[in-house]
């Protein structure tokens, strides 16, 4: 019988590191914002938290932080607990990922404590920025914890189209037409972009000759190219998260 798909395996799929993981077809940017929703009520924040940071620091770059900041934004409306966003882009700030700083509005409005750093005389300062308590060098990154750029871009379409264009809707709506997607009004709802973008991009690549037709040939994006378990040469992390 088929397991259940989990937040680990959504991010194995972008290139987070962990072990006993089936790869899935995800959105980069659905993926972080429910690791972010799921951080709050993790028993291992501190591991879960060191994997994402790791990440963060060799592919923040090819994030779209207005689409995931519109996805957390909803997700607050609807009721969750979101703040740990602040935490996130406060340390991706730190490592001068400057476009993170939309997501320090997210910070809780009490302090919150990662880990245990009562008794410590020194606290990270870009962490305390934004009202969370973490005793300096608290997440310790490694690359081990990520797959490289290329590694990525050998299972993920997104995420492969976000390193030929950057790190912007047209990327996505490429990637979409890619698989058979060429209407405006799949790509709003698949994508999230706003309607006049959508039609604009789309008549630049159907005037490249890029697509041809308006017929959608998917209800769904498949970012995910394979689901081979081995994609590189980088070892997962030793401790299953």
């Amino acid at each position: 019988m088929t397991r259940s798909i989990t937040i680990f395996d959504k991010l194995a799929s972008i290139g987070c590191q962990f072990s006993d993981v089936q790869l899935v077809s995800v959105d980069i940017e659905e993926a972080l914002a429910e690791a972010i929703e799921t951080l709050p009520h993790s028993s291992d924040r501190g591991r879960f938290l060191k994997v994402l940071c790791s990440w963060i620091m060799e592919n923040g770059n090819h994030v779209i932080l207005e689409k995931l900041s519109k996805i957390l934004a909803k997700k607050s409306n609807e009721g969750a607990d979101i703040s740990y966003a602040a935490l996130l882009g406060a340390f991706a700030v730190s490592q001068k990922l400057h476009k993170w700083a939309i997501l320090k509005k997210f910070r809780p409005d009490v302090i919150v404590a990662v880990g245990d750093p009562k008794g410590s005389t020194q606290l990270e300062e870009w962490a305390r920025g934004v009202n969370f308590s973490l005793r300096k060098g608290g997440i310790q990154t490694d690359v081990k914890y990520t797959l490289s750029r290329s590694q990525i871009a050998k299972i993920h379409k997104q995420y492969r189209n976000r390193l030929i264009y950057g790190a912007q809707y047209r990327a996505d709506i490429i990637t979409a037409t890619q698989l058979g997607i060429t209407t405006i009004k799949d790509v709003v709802r698949l994508i999230g972009v706003s309607r006049e973008p959508a039609s604009r991009v789309l008549a630049e690549l159907r005037d490249a000759g890029f697509i041809k037709d308006e017929k959608a040939a998917k209800a769904s994006v498949g970012y995910l190219d394979t689901a081979a378990p081995s994609v590189g040469k980088r070892k997962p992390a030793k401790a299953r998260l």
